[in-house]
């Protein structure tokens, strides 16, 4: 059995189909007065998808929630505020499972951090690729959301801005 299946007891599998189905819907719900709740929600969705530590899960959940914060402009600000309140319950997750086990170290390469880093690069190399203005626009009033929550690094952006002027 590799590492990647191998079942680990504080972790439940997440169906793909279902977390997406799910995911999306409380994404469509979304605004800024159950923003609260709804968060929660997907938050807890989260937490599920990382303990499971499946990595093509927590792909398709940041892929939702990125794609979701460039084509609805209007409301890119709550989730880049979801993204950050993500990140926020996660690292807490990590640091209670550290001091449950002490050898535990999850996977840093493959988290909701890194990933929305990751996709914000690469979507901003596709978005130019386009050559639509208004397409690149929303592209980067997002990824300035996601820095002003500091859920991307001033280095993430500026690697941003770089291609835009390439």
């Amino acid at each position: 059995m590799s590492s990647a299946t191998t079942w680990k007891t504080w972790s439940i599998p997440v169906d793909i189909p279902v977390m997406r189905h799910k995911s999306c819907g409380l994404l469509n719900k979304l605004t800024q007065s159950n923003f609260d709740s709804i968060c929660t929600k997907l938050v807890d969705w989260a937490v599920a998808v990382e303990r499971t530590g499946d990595s093509r899960v927590l792909d398709v959940l940041v892929h939702d929630i990125f794609s979701r914060g460039v084509t609805d402009h209007v409301r890119s600000r709550l989730y880049a505020s979801l993204c950050q309140r993500i990140i926020d319950e996660l690292e807490g997750e990590r640091s209670r499972w550290k001091k449950v086990d002490v050898y535990y170290l999850g996977n840093p390469v493959h988290t909701f951090e890194t990933d929305i880093r990751l996709l914000a690069h690469k979507e901003f190399q596709t978005v130019v690729a386009t050559d639509d203005p208004t397409v690149v626009m929303r592209s980067m009033s997002f990824a300035g959301e996601l820095l002003v929550h500091g859920v991307i690094l001033s280095e993430d952006l500026q690697d941003i801005v770089d291609v835009l002027f390439d």
